[in-house]
């Protein structure tokens, strides 16, 4: 049964029996009721307590009569008395509520602390347990009890009579079997008591599970083991998982091999993954705990960590219990591992702090020096010069020294570009500079900015283009979007202008001008806008003239000075002068790249190069582009290309990877190894998991191990 949460959650489980309403008849004809707004309590219609109380019952708000005492409040206080009216305490607590065996909880207010601090009276009104602990819940024949130190709460076992069983001084605390319980220290680990406050295991344990038949599942360092009740080690922790713990099933963990390119084994390690972490960095994960180790598996002397999460260059994120640091592997320690979140954004290292007192965002340099003194609710992405920031709701700026140039004041802002940023303030829109002055005050509408002198707003469904002076340049009530290097509005008819910042309607022409409209434009490439005019497809200037006629079903960007054209359903390729350099052969082409497009006829696909030229033949089902390479596929399988056609892999494998220049990784039958890319094989397909790392130039080969049966369990 888990009693709490770490850091702020505490399950209180008071033993009550169900309460009842005002005027509702209780056990054995006890009622409440009120007279005056003032409670009484009445058996069988009979007044025994005069109503003359704020309340009757308990804080917590329920009442229940199978027992002879009741609480009672006068003066915003609680106190004991018989359900005969028979006072037994003053009303002098914040808080008084059952806890079974004749006991009874209670709370005051701590004197310079402000909180409610817990005891425990007897039906006696006598103090067994003085009210000092932040709550207080029964287990079985013992009590729970938090207290905070500083601003940690940790946890304890008094016995019924106050005396401590266990110190309460973990993080957790909590009932894992007959008499047994699971305490955690500040760093993570944990270890098994009885209920005598007896330690039975030192505190190396990770997690443990619940005890089924004298034996629970334990973990330390990420390995799985079967320890028993009496703290006694039945399986040590070395397996992946636990199957079942009662036969002794177990799944070791894969057996990991280092090897280079040409299958020199260098060592092997059973874990569950194996990952490139760096130059000369290798690490090795058992489930939820990883270490560090050299391209040998020797451990590197770093932090003490549980997990090491990702790294960039020489910094390494690690977490430790549940917090996380920063570790140079060069100049140690960056960051401490005191923090629930990092985020590197290099130069500079995000950090949140969930502490109390410091709940919010920070930041640091590489060194580790922090530059914000008060936290952020939020702190955005770096552009260079300034991090958004978001304080007490508002959003502001500051600087890389951690100075707040531009106040928080504003309900949304938007990242700088080219020197200004659109904030909301007052629910209206402007434009600020990086000064944090004005350049466009706030008003009404939605706003964009089109470049550094030019921005649209919209309002009551008009858009005006305007200059940072608030000249307005041009206007329309039909949509506009900005596109790259002119607007695009859009008409009622379906047909699109072209807008220039100028704000003058581009003109296309063809000998004389033919009119404005475009049934479509699209973005620019080589200098040269992809149009629809009447049905048909062309290209157009930055001007707006025509350069390639609108004659052709469907076009594609210019690439390498060649565009896709589609006539007759079939596609080529033309050039600048609208020469047709590729005849119309093609249900579908790619764009050049490197020379080389993917071509599809009947079906198939294959390469040609910018003349035309068959390079690859168009036999295969699918071929998909990477660098220098294409992958191809046929119903035998996978293989691999280069831009040339020459094959370097006949389609036969069920996956084909790039590891380096040298070598392949295939798989075939579910068993994965390395080829050259002249085919040779040097790696056997013999791993259910390969893995390169392209840092160490080493490859991570994995071989899984059968379920397994011990006779320890007989």
């Amino acid at each position: 049964m888990n009693f709490f949460a770490h850091g702020c959650q505490f399950l209180i489980s008071y033993i009550f029996l169900s309460a009842i309403a005002l005027g509702q008849s209780g056990q054995s004809g006890w009622n409440l009721f009120e007279k005056n707004g003032l409670q009484g309590l009445k058996e069988n219609d009979q007044v025994v307590i005069e109503p003359k109380f704020q309340a009757l019952g308990w804080s917590n708000d329920t009442v229940h009569f199978s027992s002879p005492f009741l609480g009672y409040k006068e003066s915003g206080k609680w106190g004991l008395m018989q359900k005969s009216g028979a006072v037994i305490t003053l009303p002098i607590y914040d808080a008084l509520y059952p806890l079974g065996q004749g006991l009874y909880g209670i709370a005051i207010t701590g004197r310079f602390s402000g909180r409610q601090l817990h005891g425990v009276i007897s039906n006696k009104g006598r103090e067994v347990i003085s009210p000092k602990y932040g709550r207080i819940s029964p287990i079985k024949n013992n009590f729970l009890v938090s207290i905070q130190k500083g601003y940690d709460i940790l946890y304890g076992l008094l016995d019924i009579g106050g005396k401590p069983i266990i110190p309460a001084e973990f993080i957790t605390l909590k009932s894992i079997g007959e008499n047994l319980f699971l305490a955690e220290k500040p760093n993570g680990k944990k270890a098994i008591f009885d209920s005598h406050g007896s330690a039975l295991t030192s505190f190396e344990i990770d997690a443990i599970g619940p005890f089924k038949n004298g034996s629970a599942v334990y973990t330390y360092q990420g390995k799985k083991g079967i320890i028993q009740d009496n703290g006694s080690i039945k399986i040590p922790a070395r397996y992946k998982s636990v199957i079942d713990p009662k036969a002794c099933q177990l799944l070791p963990f894969p057996t990991w091999e280092i090897m280079l390119g040409d299958f020199s084994k260098l060592c092997n390690i059973e874990a569950e993954a194996l990952e490139g972490f760096g130059t000369d960095r290798i690490k090795v994960r058992h489930n939820d705990f990883s270490y560090l180790g050299d391209t040998t598996l020797q451990k590197i002397k770093v932090t003490d960590a549980d997990y090491w999460v990702n790294s960039v260059g020489d910094f390494g994120i690690y977490r430790k219990g549940k917090k996380y640091g920063l570790w140079h592997f060069k100049k140690g320690s960056i960051i401490p591992g005191l923090y629930d979140s990092i985020l590197l954004d290099l130069p500079f290292i995000k950090v949140k702090d969930q502490r109390v007192g410091y709940k919010g965002w920070y930041f640091f340099d590489s060194l580790g020096v922090q530059k914000n003194a008060a936290p952020y609710e939020q702190i955005g992405a770096f552009d260079g010069r300034y991090f958004p920031v978001k304080k007490r709701g508002y959003f502001g700026f500051i600087n890389r020294y951690g100075e707040e140039v531009i106040p928080c004041v504003y309900q949304e802002v938007w990242a700088f570009e080219e020197g200004h940023s659109i904030v909301r303030f007052h629910n209206e829109y402007g434009i600020i500079a990086r000064d944090g002055s004005w350049v466009v005050y706030p008003q009404k509408g939605d706003i964009s900015t089109v470049n550094e002198n030019i921005y649209l707003r919209t309002y009551a469904g008009t858009t005006f283009l305007m200059d940072m002076e608030g000249e307005i340049i041009y206007f329309t009530e039909n949509p506009i979007d900005s596109r790259d290097g002119y607007l695009l509005e859009h008409l009622n008819d379906g047909k699109k202008w072209w807008i220039s910042h100028q704000g003058r309607i581009i003109r296309r022409a063809e000998g004389n001008a033919t009119g404005n409209f475009f049934e479509d434009i699209y973005s620019g490439s080589e200098g040269f806008y992809g149009v629809k005019i009447n049905g048909r497809y062309g290209f157009v200037d930055h001007e707006g003239m025509l350069r390639v006629a609108n004659r052709y079903e469907g076009i594609q960007p210019f690439r390498q000075e060649r565009a896709a054209v589609m006539i007759r359903g079939l596609w080529g390729f033309i050039d600048y002068k609208e020469n047709l350099v590729i005849q119309p052969l093609y249900q579908s082409v790619s764009a050049f790249e490197n020379g080389v497009s993917i071509a599809q006829k009947d079906g198939l696909f294959g390469l040609i190069d910018r003349e035309g030229k068959v390079l690859l033949p168009l036999e295969y089902e699918e071929i998909r582009r990477k660098d220098t390479y294409c992958f191809v596929r046929k119903t035998s399988g996978h293989g691999l290309a280069d831009l040339t056609g020459r094959l370097l892999l006949p389609p036969r494998y069920e996956a084909v990877e790039i590891a380096n220049d040298d070598y392949l990784i295939i798989q075939r039958n579910g068993l994965r190894g390395v080829v050259t890319h002249e085919g040779v094989n040097t790696i056997p397909m013999s791993y259910h998991e390969l893995v390169y790392d392209r840092e160490n130039d080493l490859f991570y080969g994995a071989k899984y191990a059968p379920m397994i049966s011990l006779d320890s369990c007989n």
